[in-house]
């Protein structure tokens, strides 16, 4: 599984964009630069409230948010906080009458996925921050699939070690344990041909315990992160100096 950045969308497809802003004005301005982009076909919805923004990201499909940073009562941190919280599934691009340093930091250590002034905003500008936005979502989401797989393998292969472990070198090590304590018996009954004869039986046992322990080595390392090795080997290129 390899995990890809193309920032360009498919070729005429249709963005799902919600704005989040609680001017009018402000929400016509940015709705005007989204007609403008030239590489993106897209289709928005405008609400004006906290309230109705929560709302319409968790029971709605889109596929970006425009975030204003003053929403009546309350701020876009709190809003980003609690989407967040609550398991947002799609990248927020924060917007913002005036810059504010502090802000800019809180909201992209919150999550979202741009800080933009509106004043500073163009048509390209705001194109080029969705794009990105959304492939950099993208592929944020193929790797925390990506980590959840290995930490399923993970625990797949602890079990499966543990069971090779307790049926496999346990039994074995039982074996060796009723071995060792026959030949202590017979030395102290001063049988010496007897206990050369027993201790002649440690030698397959032990034989086997370490084939069993190599086989076990062999198969520590999944097949399909083997194949993960493979698949990424595939798309290396060499630099050559």
């Amino acid at each position: 599984m390899t995990s890809t950045f193309d920032p360009q969308p498919p070729e005429n497809s249709h963005l799902r964009i919600i704005v989040i802003e609680d001017d009018e004005d402000d929400f016509f301005c940015i709705h005007n630069l989204l007609s403008e982009m030239t590489h993106m076909r897209f289709m928005s919805a405008w609400v004006s409230s906290y309230d109705a923004g929560i709302n319409a990201i968790f029971n709605n499909s889109f596929d970006v948010c425009l975030l204003d940073y003053r929403l009546g009562d309350h701020d876009g941190l709190e809003f980003l906080h609690e989407v967040t919280e609550k398991g947002c599934k799609i990248p927020i691009i924060f917007l913002t009458g005036a810059g504010n340093y502090e802000i800019d930091l809180q909201a992209m250590r919150m999550g979202a996925a741009d800080y933009l002034l509106k004043n500073e905003i163009s048509a390209s500008t705001l194109e080029r921050s969705i794009r990105y936005a959304i492939a950099i979502w993208k592929s944020k989401d193929e790797l925390r699939a990506l980590s959840s797989k290995i930490l399923t393998i993970q625990e797949e292969e602890r079990k499966r070690l543990a069971s090779e472990l307790h049926d496999s070198i346990g039994q074995t090590l039982a074996a060796l344990k009723f071995h060792v304590e026959k030949a202590l018996n017979l030395v102290d009954e001063g049988d010496c041909t007897a206990v050369s004869n027993h201790l002649k039986q440690f030698v397959p046992i032990l034989q086997r315990s370490i084939e069993e322990t190599k086989s076990i080595y062999m198969g520590l390392r999944p097949s399909v992160l083997e194949d993960m090795d493979s698949c990424d080997s595939r798309n290396v290129v060499p630099i050559n100096g």
